[in-house]
């Protein structure tokens, strides 16, 4: 069940502020094959096996601006200036 919705209105209603965050397994994007490596180390799997765990590149720690984009629907606009 996604409660996503109602936790925003919560927050709004509520005038508590919005944290965007993303799930992150390691920090840089060019981690991302170590990473699956040592997943199919841990689950005692090879990388070629088509049907096992795996992450995506998005799984890494995102710059404040890359956040920013993902969730422009929920940051507040700056104020612009004449």
């Amino acid at each position: 069940m996604r409660i996503e919705g109602d936790l925003i209105d919560l927050a709004y209603r509520h005038k508590a502020p919005l944290v965007a965050s993303n799930d992150v397994y390691f920090g840089e994007e060019d981690m991302y094959d170590a990473h699956d490596a040592l997943l199919c180390i841990a689950d005692k799997t090879v990388i070629a096996e088509q049907n096992r765990r795996r992450l995506t590149p998005d799984h890494r720690f995102k710059s404040a601006a890359e956040m920013r984009a993902l969730f422009a629907d929920f940051c507040p606009r700056p104020a612009i200036t004449p």
